[in-house]
């Protein structure tokens, strides 16, 4: 969405002001959907699994439909966040308990590297999952910002 905001905010008396958004939004949806088809033929190609080296078949189903529910449920937490900065209201509870959706996601998504990580021992794999540790922590750490943010904003807003 930063991407496509400055042409919102250079172009404010094009007609369909919110073209890019919807561009976007389409794009998302349509390579999710894309995504849904593939991991829905996966099980009918197993043999393609296996020739990249996931050697236990229902070990690399299981990594591979837990990490894309993942990325499905944080891209969707990510949107409702950007949703709420577009609006101009950013410091709100919702946005606090978005971030720690987040902050479960790539947990579950590192724990989702780990596990696969056993089964096909891999620097990059490895790797993988401490980058989504990170991102967990940092996520936690944003949504704790956010939370103090929230509450600072509403003791102005009783003061006044």
């Amino acid at each position: 969405l930063y991407l496509f905001g400055g042409l919102l905010e250079i172009n404010d008396h094009l007609p369909y002001r919110d073209a890019p958004l919807y561009f976007f939004v389409l794009c998302a949806v349509t390579a999710l959907l894309a995504l849904a088809a593939a991991f829905f033929f996966i099980p009918r190609v197993g043999s393609a699994i296996s020739y990249y080296g996931f050697k236990p078949y229902w070990a690399s189903l299981l990594f591979l439909y837990l990490g894309w529910a993942c990325a499905v449920c944080m891209a969707w937490e990510f949107a409702r966040i950007m949703s709420t900065v577009d609006k101009g209201t950013p410091f709100i509870l919702q946005n606090v308990r978005n971030l720690h959706h987040i902050a479960i996601c790539c947990g579950v998504c590192a724990l989702d590297f780990f596990f696969i990580l056993f089964f096909n021992p891999s620097i990059t794999l490895g790797l993988c999952a401490a980058i989504l540790c990170f991102g967990c922590l940092c996520a936690l750490v944003l949504g704790s910002v956010f939370g103090k943010a929230v509450r600072y904003k509403e003791e102005n807003d009783l003061t006044v």
